[in-house]
């Protein structure tokens, strides 16, 4: 069966005037996508995308024709809202006359003008419920490419430098010499690992090799697990409903996927791979600071293209950190590696152990790239390209201060551009602290982006740091009751309280510096403007914002601790206000986004047993029962324990406790860490028995027995089951009874006794 691509949702209709004017038709687009409408640009003469449209934005840089009449004409005879803009100074005609006449129609003179306009007159429309004009994302057929998750932190169309690696990726597909299938590009954040890829996947790829389809996956996102990727791109190289290959099993889909690209040519891109290794499987790894990262994993591979200097000469040899959180995935890389057809792009803050040999060496099959600064010509070239003065004399000791960093480069230009029209020399006038080249090795990328921060406007620097206190990437709808004062008569929003009343009075040292946007326009503003110095993603198909790991972690750590707390007060009033989603309805972690950030701003105030309260309301069954999340899980619960798992959770009641060691415990062994479980396991055992509740002991030793007998510590973990049946019985709970027969029977079959295991089999029938 095929997939039904036909939309059937509405969408708000661009009239076609706007086609002869491409920069008023970006500015209008990229309104609509602010506001989560999905914008289509209207075609002479096709009266059906109107009739089919939900709204009508009519914006006339020239007179009217009769056929861009003729649209807002059809649309008004609809009763579609329309929203009319007419250029001033336009003559006079008796179509203009009928579009002034439409009730609010409006002038502008500048395409910011028109802009701010449109994102004010769409958000008064937001009652009339335009969730019918949101973006509805499907998995196109071949070869179409299928961009599950569109890169948004590039900054311009142009990719500048990278050439030799470019060069690198365009050999590896064209030439048929080699046995090289699954090519990774590894470096830092910030280094440009993603956008290269993008750049290359999305401008060149396409010219040098005749794929059958082309797809684009980042493990970035919050719903991109490993099984999420088999079952998506399973559904897009055999064009078949989701649904339906969700109904086949883990191990038909893993096999079927791999024959097809073994047969078929495909070129798929996995970015961010690093987010399903054992170092970065965590919900807030886009907070972890990955400088020490390459030392505590031993991130080289012998034969590798571009290994850093300082890492030449050393052992190279798998670390377990870069292994893959789910087994299952790093098999299915190892597999990949050996497809005939296609070709597999890996981009990767660490290179995976599981594509990697004991001796060091990759796997055959696979083969990494890692990427430094870059080069000098290329980092000048990335400066002039912002429109930024400056001698090669005076620039390139400060780029090679900082290893020729781009996202740093990006940065220092946007703020130089922005305080100084681009004049370096006048900015360093005005700032005269700024000192690299006097910064210790550790201490110069974060003195650059400090300063890089220092000219945003106040409300841009709120919007940076509202951005930066939420755990995943946030929605435009949660940023508007944070930022924008709400539409009110003046001293209803004091009688009433409020998000950004709240926000104001405990941000802490800057109390009075920013007290909130006008308008949604401001906002829109302030979001552009952190777009174009390279500070903030916009995913414009799901209206999401991200920071740069580098950038959220200068951002977050310059706010005192009051500030900190003051953001979490303002995110927790909004999403407390958010009703709990029922468990049949979750179908991924965005359905649960609300309740996750909600836990993560009690965790940052301290109130741990509300959080946990919260976890086991909202949280607990849907990651378990709906999600099988159970690694989201385990990073949930650990934030219960501050003090590290070692020591107690800050829990009030040594109930709750022993529950959030046994939670903790079973979210370890069910996604695949038993070593970690077991001393949960018995630490929860030890509390149930100190606190007389002979259940909670027989299955925590039952759980405590099955981690032991998955490490193979098999004679203990029949003692541990023995114990629990004897407990079992002695209460007289056939179900546990059962259970504890059931692990006793597995264990003595593990260590030989089979008879024995067939006895307790029995009994446990």
């Amino acid at each position: 069966m095929r997939l039904d691509r036909t939309d059937k949702r509405a969408y708000a209709l661009i009239g076609s005037a706007l086609q002869s004017a491409p920069e008023l038709l970006r500015h209008v687009t990229e309104a609509c996508q602010r506001m989560s409408i999905a914008p289509h640009i209207a075609q002479p003469n096709m009266p059906r995308q109107i009739d089919e449209a939900g709204l009508f934005i009519g914006v006339y840089p020239q007179s009217p024709t009769p056929e861009s009449f003729a649209e807002y004409s059809r649309a008004a005879a609809r009763n579609l809202p329309c929203l009319i803009f007419l250029r001033e100074g336009l003559p006079e005609s008796d179509h203009l006359a009928a579009l002034r006449a439409e009730p609010e129609a409006m002038t502008f003179s500048t395409a910011e003008q028109l802009r701010a306009a449109l994102i004010n007159r769409l958000a008064s429309l937001r009652a009339l419920k335009l969730e019918s004009l949101h973006y509805v994302g499907i998995i196109p057929r071949p070869p179409e490419a299928y961009i599950a998750h569109p890169y948004t932190l590039l900054p311009s169309s142009q990719m500048i430098g990278r050439r030799m690696q470019l060069d690198v990726l365009s050999e590896w597909i064209t030439a048929r010499e080699h046995k090289v299938r699954l090519m990774n590009v590894v470096a830092i954040g910030g280094m440009g690992k993603s956008a290269m890829t993008w750049h290359w996947f999305s401008e060149i790829a396409p010219r040098l090799a005749d794929f059958r389809g082309r797809m684009w996956w980042s493990f970035y996102e919050s719903d991109a697990y490993f099984e999420n990727f088999v079952i998506r791109a399973l559904a897009y190289v055999t064009d078949s409903p989701e649904e339906e290959i969700r109904e086949i099993s883990a191990t038909e889909r893993e096999r079927e996927l791999l024959e097809i690209l073994d047969r078929e040519p495909f070129l798929i891109v996995l970015d961010g791979l690093e987010r399903i290794l054992i170092a970065y499987a965590r919900m807030d790894a886009a907070r972890l600071d990955d400088d020490s990262l390459d030392e505590e994993t031993a991130n080289v591979v012998a034969g590798a293209l571009g290994i850093p200097k300082e890492a030449q000469g050393t052992i190279f040899t798998p670390n377990r950190l870069r292994k893959t959180a789910d087994p299952r995935a790093g098999a299915f890389l190892r597999k990949l590696a050996n497809v005939s057809a296609s070709r597999i792009l890996i981009s990767t803050r660490l290179y995976p152990a599981d594509l990697q040999h004991s001796s060091g060496y990759p796997i055959l099959g696979s083969f990494a790239m890692f990427l430094s600064g870059l080069e000098d010509d290329e980092a000048l070239a990335l400066w002039r390209a912002y429109g930024c003065s400056g001698t090669e004399a005076e620039l390139l000791p400060i780029f090679n201060a900082v290893q020729n960093y781009p996202l740093l480069i990006r940065a220092l230009a946007g703020a130089v551009i922005a305080s100084a029209g681009g004049d370096f020399a006048a900015w360093r006038r005005a700032n005269s602290g700024f000192a690299p080249l006097r910064q210790s090795a550790e201490a110069v990328r974060a003195h650059v982006m400090s300063y890089a921060l220092r000219s945003l406007s106040p409300g841009a620097r709120r919007t940076l740091e509202t951005v930066a206190a939420f755990r995943m990437p946030t929605f435009y709808a949660s940023l508007v009751p944070l930022l924008v004062k709400p539409a009110e008569p003046q001293g209803q929003e004091a009688q009433q309280g409020g998000l950004r009343t709240a926000l104001s009075n405990l941000l802490g040292k800057r109390p009075a510096a920013f007290s909130g946007f006008v308008s949604e326009a401001e906002l829109d503003a302030a979001l552009t403007d952190l777009e174009a110095r390279g500070l903030l993603g916009w995913d414009k198909r799901a209206n999401r914002y991200d920071l740069h790991p580098i950038v959220r972690g200068v951002v977050w750590n310059a706010l005192d601790e009051q500030a900190q707390q003051g953001l979490y007060a303002a995110l927790n009033a909004h999403f407390s206000a958010m009703p709990a989603v029922r468990l049949e309805d979750v179908r991924s972690l965005d359905d649960l986004t609300p309740s996750i950030e909600l836990y993560n701003t009690l965790i940052g105030m301290g109130k741990y047993d509300e959080a946990f309260a919260l976890y086991d309301a909202r949280l607990h069954l849907p990651m378990l029962r709906r999600l099988s999340a159970n690694l989201q899980r385990a990073e949930l619960l650990e934030q219960l324990f501050p003090d590290g798992i070692e020591r107690a959770p800050r829990l009030s009641t040594k109930i709750a406790q022993a529950r959030a060691i046994n939670d903790l415990a079973l979210a370890y062994q069910m996604s695949g860490r038993p070593t970690r479980a077991a001393p949960l396991f018995l630490r929860a055992v030890n509390m149930a028995e100190y606190e007389g509740i002979p259940r909670n002991v027989a299955i925590g030793l039952m759980n405590f027995a099955e981690s032991l007998r998955q490490v193979g510590d098999l004679f203990p973990a029949a003692m541990s089951a023995n114990r629990a049946l004897l407990i079992a019985r002695a209460i007289n709970n056939v179900s546990d009874e059962v259970t504890a027969l059931g692990i006793l029977a597995l264990t003595r079959m593990a260590y030989g006794a089979y008879a024995d295991a067939e006895v307790a089999l029995q009994r446990a029938i």
